[in-house]
């Protein structure tokens, strides 16, 4: 049963879509991209999100050898 005291919030797709894209990529989520995006090991993915600025460091590389390869 709601409660009287709380009003109903009508949240749209779009409102759900907005917020996602402003949700940051954990770690853990991250480590999982590395595994299945970039083929990465175990060790691997584990030394580059365990810290955020190599992981940052290392997407900036994968980005410059993207862009060079086009």
């Amino acid at each position: 049963m709601p409660d009287p005291d709380i009003p109903i919030i009508e949240i749209s797709d779009e409102d759900i879509e907005r917020i996602s894209e402003d949700i940051v990529e954990l770690p853990n989520e991250k480590k999982e991209r590395y595994l299945t995006e970039y083929s990465l090991s175990e060790y691997d993915s584990n030394v580059l999100t365990a810290n955020k600025n190599i992981s940052e460091y290392f997407e900036d590389i994968v980005k410059i050898i993207f862009l060079n390869n086009l």
